[in-house]
């Protein structure tokens, strides 16, 4: 069990830590976009990122989803996925749109793009599961450690 978490806490923490870990792994996430997903092709480029931003991005999400499931760095993982999520969620406000249209994967084209708005939800829930691990986990952090031992030491007073 992780340090100063109760059960439910530890049982919630894991919850939301693997949820976060298997989205930046595997529906939209750093899987498909390493080995070139049609769809995560045409995102990228979308963006004006191309195979560098793609590549760049699966990476940040591949080390998260590891820090996550690592006990010892689960909230460092907690707070790059939120960075992350955070700029996935301002590329779909600014550039691509909530319905990203895709007209380059196959059985699509400029004249019947295929519609997805299931990426702007999960980088939503993503980003919940990511804060979520942060709180969670607030204590392993190193700036909370030293106020958590002053109120331990008042509580004894």
């Amino acid at each position: 069990m992780s340090a100063g978490l109760s059960k439910n806490q530890n049982i919630a923490s894991w919850v939301v830590r693997v949820i976060a870990a298997v989205i930046f792994l595997f529906p939209v996430g750093a899987i498909p976009k390493l080995m070139g997903d049609p769809y995560a092709v045409e995102l990228f480029n979308q963006l004006g990122a191309g195979d560098a931003g793609r590549y760049g991005v699966a990476s940040m999400e591949l080390l998260a989803a590891i820090l996550l499931i690592v006990p010892k760095t689960v909230v460092y993982g907690g707070i790059l996925g939120v960075f992350i999520m955070l700029g996935a969620i301002a590329s779909h406000l600014f550039k691509l749109g909530v319905v990203v249209h895709f007209t380059t994967v196959p059985g699509a084209s400029p004249e019947n793009p295929e519609a997805n708005p299931m990426l702007f939800g999960l980088a939503i829930v993503n980003l919940i599961m990511c804060s979520a691990t942060v709180f969670l986990n607030r204590g392993a952090l190193p700036f909370g450690k030293s106020s958590g031992a002053a109120a331990s030491n008042r509580e004894m007073t």
